[in-house]
């Protein structure tokens, strides 16, 4: 009788048991996914303000080094530029800040997450970490850095005589885009590196190189047509610039460049993060 009642009740419903079986199932897996997904991004913001409290910690003046150390590198590259070459633009410092602040962003969020992988590996051998979340640890302090040290560039440029206005609200969009590029790249490298160790020393020199490459020190678009189009191909040419026509010169960034920069960046985060899942449980046995 019970079982009647029962069955009874389900056509009653329109639903076959099975049916609802499969979906309790399918249900209880998207509750233990949810779950999981979470527990992972708290271990990611635990371990990245961590890592902010350490590296406070660890200098004398703590979270004042992160203001000082751009501001002693742009000083060495303005006396080599400026004084000593005589290469300058109209508010050499600005231009110079402007460019510095976000190349920084950049350069060292990937060569440090180039090798978080293989430098994570005493965590992960104590308990089971997908390895994509330790070039996300460093993803995530240095865009608090930059974050930081971007709101005292801001202070600086408004004490220059450069006021804040409604192009200020252009920002965000912009760290977006950016974030997307340094992301794809960052991810990308994690991916490869335990694989060729050398990969690292190719990085740190890239960067040393991209540096002068970039518009950093100098308006591409001061330069001839030729070598404004073979330094466009590099990515943070038109960020660099966008940076400066937001907080200096008050204008719109090239919202098509931009566009591409970030739909070009979604595949490069995909393919990194395929990677890492494809070779999760290989990269302990490349880093022991």
């Amino acid at each position: 009788m019970a079982s009647q009642s029962a069955q009874g009740q389900t056509a009653l419903e329109g639903v076959p048991a099975r049916e609802i079986s499969l979906s309790s199932a399918l249900g209880l897996l998207l509750v233990s996914g949810a779950r999981r997904r979470r527990r992972w991004v708290q271990i990611v913001l635990y371990k990245a303000f961590a890592e902010l409290r350490f590296d406070a910690e660890r200098y004398y003046i703590g979270y004042l080094w992160w203001v000082v150390e751009p501001i002693i590198e742009m000083a060495v590259y303005y006396v080599v530029f400026a004084e000593l070459l005589h290469r300058f633009t109209e508010d050499f410092v600005a231009f110079l800040l402007c460019g510095l602040v976000a190349w920084r962003w950049f350069s060292a969020t990937l060569l440090k997450g180039s090798t978080a992988i293989v430098t994570n590996q005493a965590l992960a051998a104590q308990v089971f970490v997908p390895k994509v979340l330790f070039p996300l640890i460093t993803i995530v302090v240095n865009t608090v850095r930059f974050t930081i040290v971007l709101v005292l560039l801001m202070v600086f440029l408004n004490l220059r005589g450069m006021s804040i206005t409604w192009w200020y609200m252009v920002i965000p969009p912009l760290m977006v885009v950016q974030l997307l590029f340094v992301a794809a790249a960052t991810i990308l490298a994690a991916a490869v590196v335990p694989f060729l160790p050398s990969l690292e020393v190719v990085l740190d020199t890239g960067l040393k190189i991209g540096v002068f490459l970039s518009g950093v020190f100098f308006d591409v678009g001061t330069l001839d047509a030729s070598w404004r189009w073979w330094l466009s191909l590099n990515p943070m040419v038109p960020l660099l610039e966008a940076w400066r026509n937001v907080l200096m010169y008050h204008r719109a960034p090239q919202w098509g460049v931009l566009a591409i920069i970030a739909a070009a960046s979604v595949p490069g985060i995909l393919a990194g993060r395929a990677i890492i899942r494809r070779y999760e449980y290989v990269y302990p046995k490349l880093t022991s």
